[in-house]
């Protein structure tokens, strides 16, 4: 039981870090975070609006822009 679960959260865990990216890229194109005035990035919006280390903001906007290069 404690198996399947931690396996359950796991996928589930996996599905959301996907689905965050997608939104992430989505965002970076539409430039919505633009319209906060001082943010300088989709980057910076995400460290402010998430609470992301800018390093990992900038990690996370980088990989959600490769991976609509995948198939």
């Amino acid at each position: 039981m404690l198996e399947q679960e931690i396996t359950l959260l796991a996928g589930q865990l996996n599905a959301g870090g996907y689905r965050l990216l997608h939104l992430i890229a989505k965002l970076d194109d539409s430039k919505a975070w633009c319209g906060a005035g001082t943010v300088r990035s989709c980057a910076h919006w995400l460290n402010w609006k998430c609470g992301i280390a800018m390093g990992a903001a900038r990690e996370k906007v980088r990989v959600a822009n490769c991976l609509r290069k995948l198939p």
